[in-house]
């Protein structure tokens, strides 16, 4: 026969339960810890990743500076390079030559992506009489130029304003003639319009084109140079 074992008495068990609940809630205790700890393990990995995805994120979407093109501060390239100032390539001294004194700017415009403009005015001191001969009164004259971008001229191009019955200006630039009341002219990649009108009203065609000539041969010379 197996001995019997006595049993427990009433503090006895008590007290055992107690040893199993102090155990379970101390087991209890350890799992919820260690899922905590992991919990914020997990929670800290991911914010970190997630930072970095943003950092290279903004890094990788920040915009390029534009890049500057050859020869060019503003990012133009050669080809379509700043048009020259047009009251440089014709000065108030230049005007004066043609027209006399008193002459003055009147107008300016400066766009170095599309055009540039200039126009002085001389104004006559007298006029001449009404019905009567001009003489040597003075008639109100003025020079204006633009100057705005182009590509350089081709033969083609030549032969087409050629057969279209424009004046031609040989020597000229590239190529310059007379259309109507304005000259034209191209050189290199710039086209050139001259407006002229001389102060003594008994000019001819032939020496308003002479003074056209020579102020077109400066704009050449000085858009050259530049």
């Amino acid at each position: 026969m197996l001995p019997q074992v006595p049993p427990l008495s009433d503090e006895d068990e008590q007290q055992r339960v107690l040893l199993r609940y102090v155990s379970f809630t101390g087991c209890l205790s350890l799992v919820l810890g260690l899922i905590i700890v992991l919990a914020f393990t997990f929670w800290m990995q991911s914010r970190g990743h997630s930072d970095d995805n943003g950092r290279s994120d903004r890094e990788g979407s920040a915009p390029a500076a534009p890049a500057a093109g050859p020869g060019n501060e503003d990012g133009m390239s050669d080809e379509q390079a700043a048009v020259p100032e047009a009251c440089t390539l014709i000065t108030i001294d230049d005007a004066e030559a043609v027209l006399g004194t008193p002459t003055e700017l009147t107008a300016q415009r400066h766009d170095p992506a599309a055009m540039s403009s200039c126009r002085y005015e001389h104004v006559a001191t007298a006029a001449p009489a009404q019905g009567g001969p001009s003489g040597s009164l003075e008639q109100d004259g003025f020079v204006a130029v633009t100057v705005r971008p182009d590509d350089v001229i081709t033969d083609e191009e030549r032969e087409a304003l050629l057969v279209s019955g424009v004046e031609a200006l040989p020597g000229v630039g590239d190529f310059a003639f007379r259309d109507g009341a304005v000259f034209r002219m191209r050189s290199l990649s710039t086209a050139v319009e001259l407006e002229l009108t001389l102060t003594d009203p008994d000019t001819t065609a032939e020496q308003l084109t002479d003074a056209a000539v020579r102020l077109l041969e400066l704009i050449n010379e000085r858009i050259l140079a530049a």
